[in-house]
């Protein structure tokens, strides 16, 4: 897992306690019940903190998943 992974996978299981961090890679609004709007905005708040970014709410479609949020972390750190 790389660093950015991890410390998604980190911010994932602070907001969902139950979720194991090997399992956090798989996360999707389909598969975690927990991953409400309110959960949500924990989860953006936490990641922009974790990685000093601010996330653009029109961008919110494709952050809809684990895959989809590290794509977009990685996105704006390059940039």
């Amino acid at each position: 897992m790389s660093d950015i992974s991890s410390r998604l996978a980190k911010c994932f299981t602070l907001q969902f306690p139950g979720l194991a961090p090997e399992k956090a890679p798989a996360a999707t609004t389909s598969t975690l019940a927990a991953w409400d709007s309110v959960a949500m905005a924990g989860l953006l708040a936490m990641i922009e903190e974790e990685f000093g970014i601010e996330v653009d709410f029109e961008e919110l479609e494709q952050l809809s998943s684990f895959a989809g949020i590290e794509r977009y972390v990685k996105e704006k750190l390059e940039a």
